[in-house]
């Protein structure tokens, strides 16, 4: 077979192998994990590609980052898909495909070695490390940003056999919509030169080391105006805090000892959560000195093995220079470690194993490429099996964090987010459990509010509300708690006191609909019928699709006199929910006002046939009935209307009493 019908059998293989092994998170939904954040929750998501939304994407600093690029491809995606989770993990999937395949085409054509390639490029596809970037959807920064990666490189490499500015600018421009998906881009640079020194072989009399660098110049200044950028957009909104929290010696003893658990982790993969708590200064100090050890010498040996085995070298600071960024000597959260910060650093380390191997078996001639590829393949199938194991701890957030809360210790958040998936499920009591287990480990203000929520769910409201407090008193600006306490202070009747908490809410969370819509109820039975209006029209640009807000709305635009207006909010509520019997009978009320008679007694029918003990419908259908002179179908639907407690005006009933005979 020649080498091309070769290679392509290879991408089939590896487009089957990524398939088989990620295919169960085409069955996983969302996660109460960012997913909300990110997708579900978020109203510029949600209302897909729109001229408002695209400015939104490529001007907001949201989450302390700005990523233009992964939030159109989530538009994109509600735009084929809707909300279904179906489809955002099928784009996940693809996107680590297209990875996949560009890694082993690239390795191909820079290195000439085939099955070598495809080794690297099958455990870069099913290694279970790989697991979170691809099933998470809120991590679809990761798989986007290397696909950027992937072709930035290989715009590189094309570069690299026939130089000209020409072909720089596909490398810089593929960097840039990188660095718009996630900053981890910045270590580009520095991956580029590791590639003139091996497999490019760039390095040479025509090629010095000051001519490579200053060649990558455009691409570092892309990299410092994107630190510059990250930077603000964390120190703006507050993502840096734990750096405050953390001193420098306890970060940089977390990077030491992370940079030795992923190389163990992915020797043997084992106890894989979607959260790992910081440590912060409880690393054994021997565990410490050890990984920095360790660490040294392998950074010498490679080194020094540069001349005869620069793959050693290149793989070896590609896995150091390109995982720095997500060391943790910067925090940027509350995690110590986390899996997808190996996506692209870990083919470094498989580049190592691929080339390492390869050269003991070549020195050894009784091992030949036969006998070496069946523990490859072994090796291959073995994570194959383990990455398809885990998916399917991504299933939902409750099994997203039994697991994390079983392979972790002391994992506060674990527990918050497991009580919160099941106080989601409506599961009211073990989300108590784990809310309180998260309290014991560390009072946490989403615990507090969570077991509030659980508690309203089994009826307890006053019990709830002490415990929106507690959580207000832990953390003062925490939307949730403000909007909760304000639902249960509404429940109650206290319309002026939910008022000032879903004012909160909203002021920290301004894209909660929710909020925006209690609000607006509260402000009408306050009397406060134009602001109500106001916050019922900020629901619907948030979410259309939010069906009491336009009957809501539409309620106050008919007892303005705005039928016209009215009509079209209650048919609006109609579209979304075809079965509300109430939005037929206002929109009856309103057609009646502008003198459209007939299709009024059409809404009403329709309103009787889908709630038949409706009593305001049959009487208003009476009253139309009479004015259209069918006087007996008037006289009934007036008797169903006193049977269905309305009491019809007396003198309609006198009127349609002469009509029928003096009944």
């Amino acid at each position: 077979m020649n080498k091309s019908r070769l290679t392509i059998l290879i991408c089939l293989l590896l487009a089957a192998l990524t398939f088989a092994a990620f295919w169960r998170v085409l069955g996983c939904d969302f996660v109460n994990f960012d997913d909300d954040v990110y997708v579900t929750a978020n109203r510029w998501v949600r209302a897909g590609l729109t001229g408002a939304s695209v400015r939104w994407a490529l001007t907001a600093a949201y989450e302390s980052t700005w990523q233009p690029m992964v939030w159109l491809s989530y538009m994109l995606d509600r735009e084929i898909y809707g909300l279904n989770a179906t489809g955002f993990h099928l784009t996940n999937l693809l996107l680590h495909l297209a990875n996949v395949l560009l890694l082993f085409l690239i390795l191909r054509r820079m290195t000439g070695s085939l099955w070598k390639s495809a080794f690297v490029a099958a455990l870069f596809s099913v290694h279970p490390l790989r697991v979170e970037s691809v099933a998470w959807v809120a991590e679809r920064k990761d798989v986007l940003s290397t696909l950027f990666w992937m072709l930035s490189m290989g715009a590189y490499v094309l570069y690299n056999e026939k130089p000209g500015w020409k072909r720089h600018v596909p490398v810089f421009l593929f960097m840039a919509l990188g660095l718009m998906a996630k900053p981890m881009l910045v270590t580009l640079p520095l991956a580029l030169l590791l590639l003139d020194y091996w497999p490019l072989g760039r390095l040479s009399k025509d090629s010095t080391p000051v001519r490579l660098i200053l060649e990558k110049g455009p691409l570092v200044c892309l990299s410092a105006a994107s630190v510059v950028a990250a930077s603000t957009a964390h120190v703006k909104c507050g993502g840096l805090g734990m750096m405050e929290q953390l001193p420098t010696g306890v970060r940089v003893a977390n990077a030491a000892y992370s940079y030795v658990v992923y190389l163990v982790k992915t020797v043997w993969p084992s106890k894989l959560a979607v959260f790992y708590p910081h440590p912060f200064d409880t690393i054994p100090g021997w565990q410490v000195a050890g990984s920095a050890v360790l660490l040294i010498c392998l950074t010498v040996l490679t080194l020094r093995a540069a001349r005869t085995r620069p793959y050693l070298a290149v793989g070896w600071l590609w896995y150091l220079g390109t995982l720095l960024p997500m060391s943790g000597l910067v925090q940027t959260g509350m995690h110590g470690r986390a899996d997808r910060f190996t996506y692209i650093p870990l083919i470094g380390v498989f580049v190592m194993l691929a080339w390492g191997i390869a050269e003991c078996c070549e020195r050894r001639r009784e091992i030949g490429a036969r006998t070496l590829a069946v523990p490859a393949v072994a090796v291959i199938i073995a994570c194959a099996i383990g990455t398809w194991h885990q998916t399917g701890y991504w299933k939902d957030g409750v099994a997203l964090f039994t697991r994390a809360v079983a392979v972790t210790e002391r994992n506060a958040l674990a527990e918050a987010n497991l009580g919160i998936a099941y106080a989601n499920q409506k599961k009211y009591r073990q989300a108590i459990e784990h809310s309180e287990a998260a309290i014991r480990i560390q009072p946490d203000m989403r615990a507090y509010n969570n077991i509030g929520v659980a508690l309203e769910g089994l009826g307890r409201h006053d019990e709830a509300v002490s415990y929106y407090e507690k959580a207000l008193q832990l953390s003062p600006n925490y939307a949730p708690s403000h909007h909760n306490l304000g639902h249960a202070l509404f429940r109650q009747r206290r319309y002026d006191d939910a008022v000032k908490h879903f004012r909160q809410a909203i002021v920290r969370a301004p894209n909660n609909a929710d909020s925006h819509y209690y609000l607006a109820l509260s402000l009408v039975n306050l009397g406060e019928a134009d602001e109500a209006e106001r916050h019922y029209r900020e629901v619907l640009a948030i979410d259309d699709r939010y069906y009491r807000a336009h009957y809501n709305l539409g309620v106050i635009l008919a007892e303005r006199g705005e039928y016209d207006e009215a009509a079209r909010e209650f048919e609006a509520a109609i579209r979304i929910k075809p079965t509300y019997a109430r939005a037929h009978h206002n929109l009856g009320g309103a057609l009646d006002s502008l003198d459209r008679t007939d299709e009024a007694m059409e809404a009403y029918r329709e309103a009787i046939r889908l709630k038949p003990d409706l009593g305001e419908a049959h009487n208003n259908l009476a009253i139309d009935l009479y004015a259209v002179g069918r006087y007996d179908e008037a006289w009934r639907e007036m008797e169903l209307a006193r049977k269905h407690g309305v009491t019809p005006h007396p003198e309609f009933v006198k009127a349609l009493a002469e009509k029928v005979g003096g009944r």
